[in-house]
């Protein structure tokens, strides 16, 4: 065969023809002995049942698995004879000549050798990983207080009382000035009375402490 060659597949005609077709994964001490020994399979018909191997007397349990035979072809590679009327020269082509139905699998048979060998190596594994994480952290740049500032956050704390007083208390220029009333209260409810009783222009001024105005002295002389 030679390599980004393109070949014809040839499908079966007949179905029945078909070989039924399976798959082995095996590990290297079971393909060691395959080839220093006599091999004989039984394949299991139901689920339930295990299929075996055994060489030379040792059995091997096999994990089966099903396949899809729609996809999984078993073909063979063939010479081609050239035809007269095509004209060309001789070719190879893969011939459909079996359908794969099961995947089996050789489950392991661990002795005490190779029990230890495996703990050895998982031991080893986890060494190896610790050492790598001590790597990555020795790598990794100091974050003490001599390298990287570190931030306060701080807390202020007022007094209510200036905080009432201040929001509270206006401001000079919005206040609005008040001047003293010359009304006492006796004065004040005796013109509320004369409004009532439209007596308002009979009634005297109201006593005051203060000096009277000039233009109110003039206006009562003419009176």
């Amino acid at each position: 065969m030679e390599p980004d060659t393109k070949y014809a597949l040839h499908h079966a005609t007949d179905p029945c023809t078909l070989k039924w077709a399976a798959t082995i994964k095996l590990t290297p001490e079971v393909l060691q002995k395959l080839q220093a020994g006599s091999v004989s399979i039984r394949f299991a018909a139901e689920k339930t049942e295990t299929s075996v191997l055994r060489v030379d007397g040792e059995s091997f349990e096999l994990l089966s698995f099903q396949e899809d035979r729609s996809v999984s072809h078993l073909c063979t590679l063939k010479r081609e004879q050239p035809s007269s009327s095509a004209g060309g020269g001789e070719g190879y082509a893969f011939h459909e000549t079996g359908r794969i139905a099961k995947k089996l699998l050789v489950q392991r048979m661990l002795d005490g050798t190779e029990k230890d060998r495996l703990k050895d190596r998982h031991a080893q594994c986890v060494v190896d990983s610790k050492a790598r994480s001590s790597i990555l952290l020795d790598d990794k740049p100091a974050t003490g207080s001599k390298t990287k500032a570190r931030l306060k956050r701080q807390v202020i704390y007022l007094d209510p009382s200036s905080l009432k007083s201040t929001s509270s208390a206006p401001s000079t220029s919005a206040r609005k000035r008040r001047l003293p009333s010359a009304l006492t209260p006796e004065a004040l409810q005796n013109m509320t009375l004369a409004i009532d009783k439209d007596e308002l222009r009979h009634l005297p001024p109201p006593a005051s402490s203060a000096t009277p105005h000039p233009a109110a002295a003039s206006t009562d002389a003419v009176e």
